[in-house]
């Protein structure tokens, strides 16, 4: 069987790998790769939400002309229960979610392009006893050197 080469940067053969997106060009690229995919054209759910509210509402106005005060009683309770749940989701909780999630996604999208600036230190010691040199490699969290006022 023969080998096949693998390419880990999906690079078409003669074209050069691209470089990472920096600053933010980076901060863009990540929150649209969070951002979801909209699948529909953007009047689906408009139109879908009139042509249902308009339904509801010619039946609501031939609940008044038949004669059966319990259908009438269901359909005005069912129209005062539609604008409570919406002014419930454009006044309540639902809003203060949606926009909570957008600040997560926003945050995400920051922390997945920004990194902490490190300090790496190596040292080569020779042990005193055996006389073999020892290489140590530290790498930690870069501070800023105090300033003198």
């Amino acid at each position: 069987m023969p080998e096949v080469a693998v390419n880990p940067v999906n690079v078409a053969p003669g074209e050069a790998p691209q470089k990472p997106a920096t600053g933010s060009d980076a901060l863009t690229t990540a929150a649209a790769a969070l951002t979801p995919a909209q699948h529909l054209p953007w009047w689906i759910l408009p139109g879908l939400a009139t042509l249902l509210l308009l339904i509801f509402a010619g039946a609501l106005v031939a609940s008044c002309y038949i004669g059966d005060t319990t259908l009438r009683t269901q359909m005005f309770t069912g129209a005062l229960t539609l604008a409570t749940g919406a002014a419930g989701y454009f006044f309540g909780s639902s809003a203060g979610s949606q926009k909570k999630d957008d600040q997560i996604a926003r945050s995400t999208a920051a922390l997945a392009v920004s990194t902490p600036p490190v300090t790496t230190v190596t040292r080569t010691e020779t042990a005193p006893d055996s006389g073999v040199p020892t290489t140590t490699t530290t790498t930690a969290p870069a501070t800023t050197p105090p300033t003198t006022g």
